[in-house]
């Protein structure tokens, strides 16, 4: 073998000598983003050697005619190759360093191009209301409610709503899509103004609808939304005095809404969800409602996280209740979920109050978190929760876990889930998925 070698370099170098010419890169798509620093080079333009003679040697020549002819015919080749390669060198100069006027061309460019960018994406997401990935069918479900608000077609906005609600219909990673029905058409009210004009609207529901219990919901939250107005998200701490009293007025209002009405809010489990955290912020024990929702809607999420919240150490509770309360979830629903809940609460609380500290400075257990995911995963095999477990993994240290659920994730990445792009690719590293 080691014969070999030299004759293979040499037919390698004399290939390359006879005019073996660079790959041409293909062009940027126009409907990319303009960049002003990338190794992809443009088709260069056709350089200034003249094109290699395809003639045949001509016949009758000497063996010392032979030989010039065959050199001359290589030096025209060699300096072809060479102006080709001067200008893919010259062209990959200037996308890595863009003059301001080519700069302004491709931005120019993408501007144009933005309206078509954007129909096709909405198109995308529509295209998910009713089957798609998690994260568009978020989007999508978001966008339906919102149009069929601003269109004013109540009775559509019931007929989703209800279906969703009595029928316990999940997106792709298992959460109900009454929820996120509910949420997209929840708004601020920062101002007196602001809660007047939706909650017109809101009584218009009712007159047309009188059995709305959505828009007697989105009433309440409405309410209660006025109120944290006035309070702010700070520490209490940080509340000037005058405002608790609107505050604390705007959540009795709620409250005495809600109670007036439980025959049929009560109904639908984002009535437990929206029990549960009025009682919390009203310093008042929630238990009552969340035990009354555990009977009519004991696999409603959002209600187990809310009682989660309410049990975080900054509100009433500390981290030996939390982990107690993961454990109780999950006796009460293991027949339906597993060991689901115990996972799907620690990360709702990583989200809210630990963030990348979960296993720092609470009391979660990877072990239990990890069985928790395999059988979310098991009955919702979504790329958001697979990329959501393998990021607990990664801060876990689990890199056999780690390694395994690269296997299964797609790209592009859901860095929503991995806390940034450059975090996923971090992890992605520990585990031999990219390389420097």
């Amino acid at each position: 073998m080691d014969g070999k070698r030299p004759a293979a370099a040499g037919l390698l170098a004399l290939s390359l000598l006879l005019g073996t010419t660079p790959s041409r890169a293909e062009p940027p798509s126009a409907a990319e983003p303009p960049e002003v620093s990338s190794a992809t080079v443009p088709p260069p333009a056709p350089a200034s050697a003249p094109a290699p003679s395809m003639q045949p040697m001509p016949s009758g020549l000497t063996r010392e005619q032979q030989i010039a002819w065959q050199q001359a015919r290589i030096a025209e080749r060699k300096a072809r190759a060479q102006a080709q390669t001067a200008e893919l060198l010259r062209q990959l100069q200037q996308r890595r360093n863009p003059s301001s006027e080519e700069i302004a061309r491709r931005l120019a460019e993408y501007q144009r191009s933005a309206p078509e960018r954007e129909a096709q994406r909405r198109r995308q997401i529509e295209a998910a209301f009713d089957d798609g990935p998690e994260l568009d069918m978020r989007q999508a479900l978001a966008l339906r409610a919102q149009q069929l608000f601003e269109a004013r077609d109540f009775a559509q906005l019931d007929r989703y709503y209800d279906d969703y609600a009595l029928r316990g219909a999940r997106t792709p990673s298992g959460v109900w899509k009454s929820g996120y029905w509910y949420s997209a058409l929840s708004v601020r009210a920062d101002s007196d103004q602001a809660y007047r004009e939706r909650d017109e609207v809101l009584q218009q529901w009712l007159r047309e609808r009188p059995q709305s219990a959505l828009a007697r919901l989105l009433r309440a939250r409405l309410m209660v939304r006025r109120g944290w107005a006035f309070r702010g998200g700070g520490y209490a701490a940080t509340v000037e005095e005058k405002n608790w009293r609107p505050f604390f007025d705007w959540l009795a209002k709620a409250q005495d809404y809600l109670d007036a009405e439980k025959a049929i809010v009560s109904t639908r489990p984002e009535y437990y969800e929206l029990a549960v955290d009025l009682q919390r912020d009203r310093q008042k024990s929630p238990f009552a409602a969340f035990d009354e929702g555990l009977e009519k809607f004991p696999g409603y999420y959002p209600m187990y996280f809310a009682m989660m919240e309410y049990l975080l150490p900054k509100w009433h509770g500390g981290l030996d209740q939390l982990e107690h309360f993961a454990a109780e979830a999950v006796a009460r629903t293991q027949r339906e979920e597993g060991r689901a809940m115990y996972a799907r609460l620690y990360w709702s609380a990583a989200q809210g109050q630990f963030r990348d500290n979960l296993f720092a400075q609470s009391k979660a257990s990877w072990p239990r978190m990890r069985e928790g995911f395999e059988d979310v995963i098991a009955r919702y095999p979504d790329q958001w929760n697979l990329q959501n477990y393998a990021s607990f993994a990664c801060d876990a240290g689990d890199e056999d876990t780690l390694a395994k659920l690269f296997e299964r994730i797609r790209e592009p990445s859901l860095d929503v889930a991995w806390r940034s792009h450059a975090r996923y690719v971090a992890c992605g590293r520990r585990v031999g998925k990219f390389q420097d």
